[in-house]
């Protein structure tokens, strides 16, 4: 086990600072203890066959309790110059928003995807607009796929059709198994989304 060392640029934005450390050992231990105690983990998003990655992905959805930044070989230039978020209602979206909130902050432009399946009622959209208002988030924009593909294939293509540089959303909202099995939203955007995925269980 390597001992921590301390990054901290000397003319660093807002007083922050990176830490440095490396650890011998099986990946879901080493992932659960030290990503329950950070404000986000940032991890490679796992492709089919990388069982690694996947493991690490897992560890830190399921076992941390903390909102986990997945990016791909290719990071947009400015990564909250858009941010979509996937809401159904549930906790792990829930979760997922208010882990989210610092760079939601910072967005430029915030829109909300929800599924014509849950309707706009069931999922409290208003209410998720005017939480999200109270701390100066507006989000003039709404989206609704309006085509036969799946949830997850709709959140694709609204997300590269209206440029999307983040998609924030709960992870497994159904059973893992389930969707393990019926190719559920978490699976479908883990595979094929073009950008960075923040997400939450």
């Amino acid at each position: 086990m390597a001992q921590p060392s301390r990054w901290s640029p000397a003319n660093r934005p807002g007083g922050w600072a990176a830490i440095w450390s490396e650890h011998v050992g099986e990946f879901e231990p080493i992932i659960t203890r030290y990503g329950r105690l950070s404000d986000f983990i940032v991890l490679p998003r796992p492709s089919v066959g990388e069982i690694g990655a996947q493991r690490c992905a897992d560890a830190a959805i399921f076992g941390t309790g903390r909102p986990t930044l997945l990016v791909g070989d290719t990071l947009p230039t400015a990564m909250t110059d858009h941010v979509v978020i996937a809401w159904n209602g549930s906790l792990e979206a829930s979760r997922a928003v208010f882990g989210a909130m610092p760079l939601l902050e910072r967005a430029k432009r915030v829109t909300i995807f929800t599924a014509l399946e849950y309707g706009a009622e069931a999922v409290d959209l208003d209410d998720l607009a005017t939480t999200l208002r109270d701390r100066g988030i507006r989000t003039p924009e709404v989206i609704f796929p309006t085509n036969e593909r799946s949830t997850g294939a709709a959140l694709v293509m609204a997300g590269e059709t209206h440029h999307a540089t983040l998609i924030v959303m709960g992870a497994y909202t159904h059973s893992r198994l389930r969707e393990s099995f019926l190719g559920g939203v978490t699976k479908h955007l883990l595979a094929h989304a073009p950008i960075p995925l923040l997400m939450s269980h």
